[in-house]
């Protein structure tokens, strides 16, 4: 069997994408290769191998999952179950924080509900002075957290722990910046996401019965550790900006800015603390 005969086989059975990733994971190769390759002939491994990737994405798995990587904003990081998937939705939260990060600053910078690490990382990379710490409650995910930092050569402090757990190692008015993509689907909510989404951890998507459970502890835990003029960046789910609106102000925080996503949705929130 060639390549392209492989290629429909999959094409036909999945779609053209997942076939695309499955390929070019077994091969080592990217899509113009992919299709210089279309007559190579295939070794029986290899078939086998695409063949079992292709009952587990029929079965719902993500195809993040079986290929094992995925790449967020030209980075590639290793994924897996246990672990939620990069999404592009997050790049919204990551360029308003990046806004926030002047290039010629070091400043302290704290990423909660870290997961594969792709916030830390990010920042690390594109603002390379500032000392990024970065935790994560969950022993799965925070294997990807190491592995994706030790990857890109991006030194950050990966920590252990829930978030309530650990709020005391950081000191009164520490950090220059907080940032947070942390679970905010309703618990109502899980059992109606869609397949693929229910093979991830629900720890990564359960925000509780309100959906704000994290950003209320976050607020409350983490607003002294802020300095003066120091922020928040939190990613957010559709329908949630008004009340984590007033949540900030509440605490103390002004200079409040919504950011929408490519569908218009607001998707990221920043405030700023004023006293």
């Amino acid at each position: 069997m060639t390549v392209r005969q492989l290629n429909k086989l999959l094409s036909d059975a999945l779609s053209p994408f997942d076939a695309q990733m499955i390929l070019e994971t077994l091969l080592g190769c990217d899509h113009t290769q992919l299709i210089l390759r279309a007559d190579e002939a295939l070794s029986d491994e290899i078939i086998l191998k695409a063949l079992s990737m292709k009952d587990r994405r029929e079965q719902g798995e993500p195809i993040q999952y079986i290929t094992g990587t995925w790449t967020f904003m030209g980075r590639e990081y290793a994924v897996g179950k246990g672990v939620l998937i990069p999404r592009d939705d997050t790049e919204v939260l990551v360029r308003e924080s990046l806004k926030l990060i002047p290039e010629n600053r070091a400043m302290e910078i704290l990423d909660l509900c870290a997961g594969t690490g792709i916030i830390a990382v990010t920042i690390k990379k594109e603002r390379p002075l500032c000392r990024v710490s970065a935790v994560e409650k969950s022993e799965r995910a925070f294997s990807y957290l190491q592995k994706n930092t030790e990857k890109h050569l991006a030194k950050i402090r990966c920590i252990l722990s829930d978030l309530k757990d650990c709020a005391d190692d950081f000191s009164e008015g520490s950090l220059d910046l907080i940032v947070s993509n942390p679970p905010y689907i309703r618990t109502s909510d899980l059992s109606t996401l869609q397949r693929e989404v229910q093979c991830e951890p629900a720890l990564a998507l359960d925000g509780g019965a309100s959906g704000y459970d994290f950003y209320e502890s976050i607020i409350v835990l983490y607003r002294g550790k802020l300095k003066a003029g120091g922020s928040f960046a939190f990613e957010i789910g559709e329908g949630q900006s008004e009340y984590i609106t007033q949540l900030l102000q509440n605490a103390g925080f002004a200079d409040i800015h919504i950011t929408n996503d490519i569908q218009n949705i607001p998707r990221a929130i920043t405030a700023t603390k004023m006293i």
